[in-house]
């Protein structure tokens, strides 16, 4: 099932965000699905159809196929009014038993209140032993929530929730963009099994800033402090090349991967040829040594003006502390 296959409702309705995947994947390397209920009634079928088209979605994922998938469930008081039928309740559960995904972990987002509190009761109740184990509730998108989702390895920061509840869908419109043209590029015969969607876990990404927080890049960060000492020291091409092709070497041990971001399309790519990833480690150790220095460098500002605060035998501190009372540590000047 193709995007393109879905009805103009289908598509309108995919194109809320209500159901999308989150750019990042949780600390475990698997996908993560979120959905927030809809506040009006949907057919059915339709729901089904949207169903299948994320589960082809999810298996082409090597990771998810092997750890299962993760979903993060929220609703809100206006869509819990809308019930479905007995028969469709039948239809969904078998639908469900039928889902080629498997569900690893499910964290059901509840509104506050002591109503809900029942719905959370009834829902326990009825759910399954595999159900029960894998499934957590939560009252409401709270900070507390996100900080007890966070301790699951979910990545909160990409959850597309404004704080006044409304679905955010920059990153779901990227998506869709990006299956459109990985779809047509399919049916017109090009490859494109070099085309990363969701980088992995231990993936280094090479873009203008906005992966600071990626795992993968954080480690590549501690390799190249690790290795900058004699780096900075080396005494030719040789032995730079050397140390480059260790942290290279430290990479692919993890199964990373160094991935650079198609600015036209919006998806990632793996740097296959060693010419263009040993330049681009050479600029990250270049920039980020730069980094370094000018973190000691404020480190020893903002130790000096401690000690310049606390006192001293100058001229200008001794006349400092006479005009704040004999104290310089108080002198807001």
């Amino acid at each position: 099932l193709r995007y393109d296959d879905l009805t103009q409702q289908e598509q309108q309705i995919f194109d809320q965000g209500n159901s999308q995947l989150l750019p990042s994947r949780d600390r475990f390397g698997r996908l993560v699905n979120f959905y927030e209920q809809f506040t009006c009634p949907i057919p059915q079928l339709v729901r089904f159809r949207l169903m299948i088209y994320f589960a082809d979605v999810y298996s082409e994922d090597v990771v998810t196929q092997q750890r299962g998938l993760v979903a993060v469930f929220s609703t809100s008081k206006d869509a819990v009014v809308f019930q479905a039928s007995p028969a469709e309740r039948k239809d969904y559960n078998q639908f469900i038993k039928c889902h080629p995904m498997r569900w690893s972990a499910i964290h059901l987002i509840l509104p506050t209140g002591p109503t809900f509190h029942i719905v959370r009761a009834l829902m326990i109740l009825v759910s399954g032993a595999e159900e029960r184990v894998r499934t957590r509730f939560y009252e409401g998108m709270t900070m507390e929530t996100k900080y007890k989702l966070l301790t699951y390895g979910i990545p909160v920061q990409d959850l597309p929730l404004t704080p006044t509840g409304a679905v955010k869908t920059k990153n779901h419109q990227q998506f869709t963009n990006i299956r459109r043209h990985l779809e047509a590029s399919r049916d017109n015969g090009s490859d494109t099994s070099d085309w990363v969607t969701h980088p992995g876990l231990y993936d280094v990404l090479f873009s203008k800033g906005g992966n600071t927080h990626h795992e993968g890049n954080l480690d590549f960060q501690q390799l190249m402090e690790s290795k900058m000492s004699a780096y900075n020291c080396r005494q030719s091409r040789k032995e730079g090349k050397l140390i480059r092709e260790e942290i290279i070497r430290l990479v692919y041990q993890r199964r990373g991967r160094f991935l650079e971001l198609n600015r036209k399309g919006g998806w990632w790519v793996e740097i296959k040829s060693m010419d263009v990833l040993h330049s681009k480690i050479n600029t990250s150790m270049y920039d980020h040594n730069r980094r370094m220095i000018a973190r000691e460098n404020r480190q020893k500002v903002s130790s000096s003006t401690v000690k310049f605060l606390e006192g001293g035998t100058n001229k200008t501190t001794a006349k400092r502390q006479k005009l704040c009372g004999g104290f310089a540590g108080s002198c807001t000047a």
